[in-house]
């Protein structure tokens, strides 16, 4: 047996109270008038999201506990000599709350988290308290979040007690000042793959816990020094530790959970064990619950017993093992299915028949957590519902008088240009009104002609199938309704019934700042486009493509608008923005504030990310030579869309426009990056493009060409001499690519085509036919080349599907624009899935990529490409930026930075400045450089030291040290790492107007695109009385005072203790 002391809680004697401590009663609520937008709880990341309030308890030596605070969510004040800084004087907590299909929200044995708590406080020498008062706090501060715990079978509302100390002073000591804090936020699974099988490193050397240690505390002192562990572990292939402690490796915990191992002994019997409470255990949660759901099913004997690691592989070898699992409340229960030990794997039978034992523990435990299953375990938290009972009324639709937010909805924003604004706007509080439902245009008109119905109702939120949203039936609304009209809420039924044609964008999109600026408009390009993103309206527009969020608003609708004298539904539309009038103004409003305050409020933020560019080969022309005239390439593509309706989470569209195109370009930079050697033979260079803000006014491409002009191209050493308009030899650009049939080569002008260029692509690839030259072109950022150029310097080719009258693509700019317009089932997409459109790239990029070898660098070569590259491609543009790929071409910091985008695809939006957030520009700057990487280093065994020290000497490239992609890289070479050695630079997009000193924002030379900023939006269903319940209500309210009144004049006739006497004490 492990010989070590063993000792229960120091408070289980005591419940869960002290003495000294704050009241719940006293808590202090100041709630945030600017809540965040809720994100989509399918797509939540864990321990990436927080919700609008936090708790706060400060506490002193010599006051005690002060009142609670519940405020909204900021960063702490603390002081830079506080004792946790230094003596690491914290604790924390971790549990959750629940939304159960009833609707009420529910926490999990908060009492043994109370406990556990007051245990680690009590370790710690930090201040106690009565854990009944921080359990009602926590209460308060969910219910007033009670938004934010998610309407999912998979998330759930985490809570982060912590505790920590506060004191100034440095010296090991007990802080004299303390701070007890709680955060709040919505989580998805601990581990991004789900309910998946992990691999365990049993490591040898390094000790987690100690006998009088902190190992049976919750502490950052028990968790921070087990991460560089755990990233050996890693390494290995392991996501897991499995911790062993003495000589004969007894077997504590796995990484941050408790373990269970599902043992058959000799006889025949089966045995749960897991590791006792003996000082190196944390008294888990979970691993309670198990153990006592364990003993009530009596199905196996329970155990709580020391084993080590020899005896669980003697089980293993001897087939007794069934199965092997790690416990805790962020993850419930995790299956083991290997385990590496002293150099050798050991592949576990967990999973062998489904881990049937684990998976029934797991549903016990989520049943009873939501709520499915009736237990003492769960603690319900009342939730701010108002029910008057009144005899004779209905009574249950009085309950259900109360909000029911719809998070997911989309919504439309405010922009702003040099002259006008677009987009939409609410008031402050939000704009609501009576619910009108249209389905159809025999419904659309049928509600125009009740003149007595509109007359008699002051304001409406007419909620319409996203099939009427066009220009003449808004028009007819605003027109017909005029300031009755507070809101529209579109929705959408189910993708079958999206509409045929759906497109915000004008028909001749980009037509303000296009090549034919000063010519008659020649092709409406996007015929059934609306226009409606380009207009401005004085109310909010929001819409539901959620099925359950369409079938929750009609099942309210049908319930409560059976007649005018029934209550009927109302919705409250909230999406505030803080620019108006035009983007001069807003900028101005913006310097105000930041000559006013240090924390400026901001009111718009310039439209534009990044214009990335990488080129082969990788030598430098320097400043002292020279560079040959027409001897540069530049292969563009755009990496921006828009559409009418945002969404923090979920699909931005653009997959045709632009995910193909540029899909379509990694794929082609990947082609010559293969063939080096060649393009380096030639004086010539081909640069890769990527443009960001073009969907406006082509903003990224003038920046281009602008900082061209001024000799800032490329940007970076100033001693690599500069490519001008005169070096450019040709442009090619891909654009509006879908998966059509035949493509078209738009070129101009025909006095500079090369015809050899054009006829030997059409001979590569027949699907690929001229359009005349001269034509008119397609929207496409080339036309800010020819144009800022005169087009007398450079032909442009442009290879699109759309042909000489219009795009292919009925979806242009819409959220419709998604990936089964690709036939991409994305439910059924995986990593290395092959699909039509994967295919149809190949098919594309490699003639391309052919004729432009042949042509440009005069060399006949055979190219390709794998098609597992291009599936990995679709696979993480399409539905997954946090691939293998990207984590295989980055170093782990910066693929670190991808994991909260787990399952979600590359945005394709309006970029704003700083685009910093977004991952759709690391995703390219890495994937672009790795593909035009120096391949010879395929070849160099590198460590991250000699990679690092490369990049030191070298300023005009970049180095970074990575696993390496596998079906990228050269030869035959195995690394445990590769150095990479690319040219990369980028720079900002956003137009000049932002960047000029002195710039006029209200000329138009530059576009002024700014987006506006706005605090919260929200979408809330509530139910609007009668009058006759109205009234009812009022005179109840007055009656139950009037009695109230005449109870305390009766308490204080009668009653002889005074409150103002002094008490005997």
């Amino acid at each position: 047996m492990l010989a070590m002391k063993r000792f229960g809680l120091v408070v289980s004697q005591r419940s869960y109270a002290t003495a000294s401590t704050f009241r719940a009663a006293d808590t202090i609520v100041k709630k945030t008038e600017r809540g965040n937008p809720k994100p989509d709880p399918n797509k939540l990341v864990f321990g990436a999201t927080y919700s609008d309030h936090m708790l706060t308890v400060k506490h002193t030596n010599k006051a005690g506990w002060e009142k609670p605070v519940i405020e909204p969510l900021t960063d702490l004040k603390i002081h830079p000599g506080a004792k946790v800084l230094h003596y690491a004087t914290e604790l924390f907590e971790g549990m959750k709350a629940y939304r159960g299909d009833d609707g009420k929200i529910r926490l999990f044995r908060p009492d043994l988290n109370m406990k556990r708590m007051l245990s680690t406080a009590e370790r710690s020498v930090l201040p106690t308290f009565d854990g009944n008062e921080l359990l009602e706090c926590i209460k308060k501060l969910v219910q007033v979040d009670a938004e934010w715990v998610p309407r999912s079978k998979s998330s759930t509302l985490y809570i982060r007690p912590t505790l920590i100390g506060t004191e100034p002073t440095l010296g090991v000591a007990a802080p004299s000042e303390s701070l007890l804090f709680v955060v709040t936020g919505p989580v998805g699974p601990y581990f991004p793959t789900g309910f998946k099988p992990v691999s365990l490193l049993a490591d040898t050397f390094h000790c987690r816990a100690f006998p009088g240690g902190m190992g049976a505390f919750k502490a950052g002192s028990n968790y921070g020094p087990t991460i560089y562990v755990n990233k050996l572990a890693q390494e290995q292939g392991c996501q897991q530790v499995l911790w062993l402690y003495g000589e004969k490796r007894y077997i504590t915990e796995v990484g941050t959970m408790n373990v269970f191992m599902c043992i058959k002994d000799k006889k025949g019997g089966v045995e749960l064990v897991t590791p006792p409470l003996n000082g190196l255990i944390l008294p888990g949660v979970t691993r309670q619950s198990i153990i006592d759901l364990g003993r009530t099913w009596r199905d196996f004997t329970v155990s709580e017993r020391d084993i080590t690691i020899d005896e669980l592989l003697e089980a293993q070898q001897d087939n007794r093992l069934l199965e092997m699992f790690g416990a805790g409340t962020a993850a419930i229960v995790c299956p083991v299915e290997r385990i590496v030990y002293e150099g050798k794997s050991y592949n576990l039978a967990t999973m062998n028949k489904g881990a049937p034992i684990t998976n029934r523990f797991h549903d016990e435990i989520v049943d009873i957590q939501f709520g499915r299953k009736p237990s003492k375990w769960t603690v319900d938290v009342a939730l701010f519902y108002s029910l008057i009972f009144i005899p004779g009324s209905q009574s249950k639709r009085v309950g259900d008088e109360m909000y029911v937010s719809f998070d997911r909805a989309r919504y439309c924003v405010r922009r702003l240009n040099a002259t006008h604004e677009i987009g939409c706007q609410s008031t402050t509080r939000g704009n609501s009104g009576r619910m009108y439902m249209i389905e159809n245009d025999e419904e659309f008109k049928s509600y125009l002609q009740d003149d007595k119905m509109i007359n008699s109702i002051t304001s409406f939120i007419i909620v319409m199938n996203v099939r009427l949203f066009d220009s003449s039936h808004v028009d007819q609304l605003m027109n017909h309704l005029q300031s009755k009209l507070n809101g529209l809420l579109l929705y959408l039924k189910s993708n079958s019934s999206r509409p045929e044609y759906f497109s915000s964008d004008d028909q001749c999109p980009n037509h303000r700042y296009s090549y034919y600026l000063n010519q008659t408009q020649i092709v409406n390009w996007n015929r059934k486009g609306t226009g409606l993103f380009f207009r401005s309206f004085p109310f909010p527009i929001m819409l539901i493509d959620e099925k359950d969020d369409y079938e929750q608003l009609v099942r309210f609708y049908r319930q409560f608008n059976s007649s005018h004298s029934s209550p009927a539904c109302g919705l409250e539309l909230k999406t505030f923005q803080n620019a108006a009038h035009t983007s001069k103004t807003c900028m101005r409003r913006n310097d105000i504030t930041h000559s006013l305050i240090d924390l400026p409020e901001m009111f718009c933020d310039p439209i534009g990310g990044l214009n990335i560019y990488s080129k082969l080969p990788q030598m430098i022309t320097s400043a002292s030579q020279e560079r040959q005239l027409k001897s540069v390439v530049l292969i563009l593509a755009a990496t921006d869309s828009f559409q009418m309706f945002t969404k923090m989470q979920g699909s931005t569209g653009g997959a045709q426009q632009p995910a193909v195109a540029l899909i379509s370009l990694l794929a082609l930079a990947h082609l010559i990056g293969q063939v080096q050697d060649e393009v380096r033979k030639q004086n010539k260079e081909i640069v890769f493009l990527t443009i960001d803000g073009d969907t406006l006014d082509y903003s990224g491409s003038i920046k281009f060409i602008y900082d061209m002009n001024r000799g800032s191209f490329p940007m970076g050493n100033k001693n690599e001499q500069r490519i001008k308009p005169e070096h450019i030899h040709s442009i090619i650009e891909l654009q509006a690519l879908s998966m059509t049939d035949q493509l078209w080569l738009h070129s101009y002008p025909s006095s500079l085509v090369n015809q050899s260029f054009t006829n030997t692509l059409v001979s590569n690839q027949p699907m690929i036919k001229l359009i005349s030259p001269d034509s008119p072109l397609p929207p496409a950022s080339s036309q800010i080349f020819l144009r800022e150029t005169s087009s007398s310097l450079f032909p442009a080719y442009i290879l699109s599907s759309a042909d000489a009258t219009q795009l292919n693509n009925p979806y242009y700019h819409s959220l419709f624009d998604d990936p089964s317009t690709l036939s991409i089932d994305l439910a059924a997409l995986e990593y290395n899935s092959t699909t039509k459109l994967s295919l149809w790239i190949k098919r594309v990029v490699e003639p391309l990529s052919q004729t432009l070898v042949e042509s440009f660098v005069g060399t006949r070569v055979n190219v390709n490409i794998k098609q597992e590259i291009i599936n990995n491609l679709v696979y993480c543009i399409l539905k997954n930026i946090n691939c293998p790929l990207i984590h295989n071409v980055s170093n782990q910091s910066v693929g670190n930075t991808f994991v909260p985008f787990n399952e979600t695809p590359m945005p394709f939006t309006i970029n704003s400045y700083p685009a910093a957030k977004t991952p759709t520009f690391p995703f390219i700057q890495h994937v672009l450089s790795y593909f035009l990487r120096d391949r010879s280093y395929d070849f160099l065994n590198f460590t991250r030291l000699s990679c690092k020290e490369r990049a030191s000497n070298d300023s005009f490239r970049s180095y970074r040290f990575v696993d390496g992609y596998l079906p990228s890289l050269s030869g035959n070479s195995s690394f445990p790492g590769y150095c990479v050695r690319s040219y990369l630079r980028s720079v900002q997009s956003m137009s000049p107007a932002f960047i000029i000193d002195g710039y006029d924002l209200s000329q138009t030379t530059y576009p002024a695109w700014t987006e506006s900023r706005w605090t919260t939006t929200s979408l809330r269903l509530f139910i609007i009385p009668t009058g006759t319940h109205e009234v009812v209500t009022l005179i109840i309210g007055i009656l139950l005072f009037s009695v109230s009144f005449f109870v305390l004049l009766a308490l204080r006739h009668f009653t002889k203790l005074s409150l103002l006497q002094p008490s005997c004490s």
